[in-house]
């Protein structure tokens, strides 16, 4: 454990619901990983257990220094922005980045959960297309791209927000056709793009 001092900055994101938290320690190493209030911290450690437990929170997001923080729209961020800042700055020291929980196998939260991946040769390649395209501004947003499945002979590709991105109405537009349109231009001229979230109720 060390006492060197944690920086902790705060950035709004395009989704009012959401903000990025930004610190100088490790958060997570890896891929990107949420917690949501209706499943719990999965033991993730007192850093994640005392923030999803704050009143309005409804989820996390971890990914490399960042925290993203989505509430259910009727919280105070200048309230939350406080209590926040202060749970990361007591708890972040002894946080695991690298403590990845279970699968979800409660049916609780099924809208919310990630469906299971479907792996395939096609889904490396668009994969490779959108992190040198999209997946840098949806990072810089606070949110995190999932890719689902490819159906060959649909050339149906399916989707899932997390972070900040998953109740913004971007996401399910702007977002949604740029990242169809570039996958048509690199990748496959039939491409649609469908998203297994429910709708954001904005």
């Amino acid at each position: 454990m060390t006492d060197t001092p944690i920086d902790i900055s705060i950035e709004l994101t395009p989704n009012p619901r959401s903000r990025k938290f930004i610190t100088s320690q490790k958060l997570r190493r890896g891929d990107a990983i949420v917690y949501r209030k209706k499943t719990g911290p999965f033991e993730g450690g007192p850093l994640v257990t005392h923030i999803l437990e704050l009143d309005h929170v409804d989820e996390i997001l971890l990914r490399g220094n960042v925290v993203t923080i989505s509430q259910d729209g009727t919280g105070s961020w200048y309230l939350l922005e406080t209590v926040i800042s202060a749970i990361i700055e007591k708890y972040l020291r002894e946080h695991d980045p690298d403590y990845t929980p279970p699968p979800v196998t409660s049916e609780i939260d099924s809208e919310a959960a990630c469906p299971a991946v479907v792996p395939s040769p096609q889904l490396d390649i668009i994969g490779e297309i959108l992190d040198e395209t999209v997946t840098p501004y949806i990072d810089a947003h606070g949110g995190a791209l999932k890719l689902i499945s490819f159906d060959t002979e649909s050339h149906l590709l399916t989707v899932f927000y997390q972070g900040a991105c998953s109740t913004c109405p971007s996401s399910f537009g702007m977002t949604l056709s740029a990242i169809q349109n570039i996958l048509r231009d690199q990748f496959d001229p039939l491409l649609q793009v469908t998203i297994a979230n429910p709708a954001p109720n904005m």
